[in-house]
């Protein structure tokens, strides 16, 4: 057992109640979430004004005030999950749509720090933050075994024990408000802009692996080997 002294205990600043966001009210209308880390906060205006134009009921919630509403200011993923299944189960309009904003990773105690300043863009002075946590879980690989990897669909399994989400949740995993602008310009242009040529939004082109395993099924059956499956001559 290791051992500690006096003087490796911590004593805090303050203590000091923390201030209710009224994220549990029933009275709330918030067809479409927006969960921030407080860095991208003031940047989501355009954002949430664009979505209010379109008809929706914007709430925009701060991912400490969800800590500290829904896991007694404890940092989990699980905090997030809890929130959700309340504004599911009691807001007067319940969330159909969740934007999670910021990147999140597994590492919440910062082990292997070394590995994540390496991949850290140099805008960041502390390296990888843990912006919006993932809930970290075990995949089913099926016939190539499975592995694990961050299922953020988890946060949105609420009702029932099934593995379908009951609303749709997506994330913009940036870490900069610059990252955020650039964004938020390119979602808003993509809905709003029909450009010279709209067509191309009809014209898809499907890329996948095709593992070397007997029991794999193509995607595209009935294709003899080496065939063209693209949709036109030029592949889009």
């Amino acid at each position: 057992m290791p051992s500690f002294v006096r003087e490796d205990v911590k004593t805090p600043f303050a203590i000091l109640p923390a201030p209710r966001s009224g994220l549990r009210s029933p009275s709330i209308k918030g067809n479409y979430l927006i969960i921030a880390h407080p860095v991208f906060m003031n940047a989501l205006d355009e954002l949430k004004e664009h979505r209010e134009n379109q008809g929706f009921h914007v709430v925009v919630a701060n991912i400490e005030d969800i800590y500290n509403d829904f896991n007694h200011g404890r940092f989990s993923p699980f905090a997030i999950k809890t929130f959700l299944r309340t504004a599911y189960q009691s807001w007067e309009i319940p969330p159909e749509y969740t934007l999670l904003v910021g990147d999140g990773h597994y590492n919440y105690k910062g082990d292997n720090s070394d590995y994540f300043m390496r991949q850290a863009n140099p805008e960041i002075v502390d390296g990888y933050p843990n912006f919006i946590p993932t809930i970290h879980g075990w995949s089913d690989g099926g016939l190539e075994g499975g592995g694990e990897t961050p299922m953020d669909h988890r946060f949105a399994t609420i009702e029932g024990k099934d593995k379908i989400p009951d609303l749709h949740i997506g994330r913009l995993p940036i870490h900069t408000v610059s990252e955020l602008r650039s964004v938020i310009q390119k979602i808003i242009a993509y809905e709003t802009e029909s450009g010279p040529n709209p067509e191309w939004r009809s014209r898809v082109i499907h890329i996948f692996r095709q593992p070397h395993h007997p029991q794999r099924r193509s995607c595209v059956p009935n294709q003899p080997r080496g065939a063209d499956t693209r949709t036109d001559a030029a592949g889009v």
